[in-house]
């Protein structure tokens, strides 16, 4: 029996060192194609769209927005007229033409282009300052959601069934109840995943930090609390995202960013691991993280490898076995940004931050 546990430990730490080579790349920003307005050293990109390995979609402040489409190889970079000061935190994607994008703030207002960002058409617009935009994703071509903050106790939730052409706000009697202080972050545009089945998920933040599950037409199915540090207007739940076996939460305190005692990185198998403490996996990755992907996940035995990102820096953790128990150990850089993702069809993963600085990462 000694001999199979010695040889099992060295089988997974041999297994996680498969992973162990990768590194980060910032694009050279000599090679952007950069429009009239554009100022990149004063743009904050925190919108991300990996479509594929070609074709890459970035947005952010000063009404900014990015195209690539040959990997990130080059880059297209314009601020849309009308909109030189909002401030787009997510964009979502189908194509090299097609690309929708929300700002943050007010107006809170939806555009969308279908042809390849030389014109941009307003499809939805609030002047209330009640209205601040989170996030938004979609379950296919024709069907998405966008989720705003609460107003009047409420989680704001607002559906497309055209592909982006018009929006509709959800009824605010079946949305999801916020808690008193309660809020989502927009830090990365991704506090908020559509899933399988027509369910989606979102995080909250601020007086507690919550995973809200919700259906295709916005009534919550299920909450649960998510054991991250909580309690302040800047500390919570930032990101989501998800693999075949686990769930994966990031956030902590963007006021004490580099904190490293503040819980920022939980991870679980079912969702009863976030009732029966302190079974949830809870660990530290050197500070603030305001985004989280899957980048792989081994098809046998499901221990993906994540990146976490944020203005603490990168981290990429991959999970190690010790004996007949597992836990995530990480690997961390000193580059920060806000977002980063994978693509949805092929392997590429961008980051993107501050100061209009985009990134690849590379796995060896």
């Amino acid at each position: 029996m000694k001999k199979i546990c010695i040889l099992f430990i060295f089988v997974c730490r041999w297994y996680v060192s498969l992973f162990a080579q990768h590194h980060i790349q910032l694009l050279d920003s000599s090679s952007f194609i950069i429009g009239p307005g554009v100022l990149l050293a004063k743009t904050s990109f925190r919108g991300l769209c990996v479509v594929n390995d070609d074709v890459v979609w970035i947005s952010g402040s000063r009404g900014t927005v990015a195209r690539s489409i040959n990997g990130g190889k080059t880059l297209e970079v314009q601020q849309i007229s009308g909109f030189e000061k909002s401030d787009f935190r997510d964009i979502e994607a189908f194509d090299s033409q097609e690309a929708i994008v929300m700002s943050s703030g007010t107006p809170a207002v939806i555009l969308k282009t279908t042809d390849g960002g030389k014109n941009w058409k307003e499809v939805f617009r609030k002047n209330d300052s009640a209205y601040f935009f989170d996030g938004m994703d979609f379950w296919d071509k024709q069907n998405g959601m966008l989720v705003a903050d609460p107003i009047g106790g409420k989680f704001t939730l607002l559906k497309t069934m055209d592909g982006g052409n018009s929006w509709h706000q959800i009824n605010s009697a079946i949305a999801p109840t916020s808690i008193a202080n309660e809020a989502i972050f927009a830090a990365s545009g991704s506090s908020f995943r559509c899933l399988k089945n027509g369910k989606a998920a979102f995080v909250t933040g601020g007086a507690a930090s919550r995973l809200i599950l919700i259906n295709k037409h916005g009534k919550e199915l299920a909450q649960f609390r998510i054991p991250m540090i909580q309690g302040k207007s800047s500390q919570g739940t930032f990101s989501l995202a998800h693999s075949k076996r686990y769930w994966f939460f990031a956030g902590g305190d963007y006021v004490n960013d580099t904190q490293t005692t503040a819980l920022n990185f939980v991870y679980i198998r079912s969702m009863k691991e976030l009732t029966t403490l302190p079974i949830t996996r809870r660990e530290n990755t050197n500070g603030y993280k305001s985004s989280i992907e899957v980048i792989n996940e081994d098809k046998k035995y499901g221990h993906p490898l994540v990146i976490l990102t944020g203005t603490s820096g990168t981290s990429i953790g991959s999970r190690v076995c010790n004996g007949f128990d597992t836990f995530y150990t990480f690997t961390h850089y000193p580059q920060a940004f806000h977002v980063v993702k994978k693509a949805k069809k092929g392997s590429l993963v961008l980051l993107a931050g501050a100061g209009g600085k985009i990134a690849r990462f590379f796995l060896n």
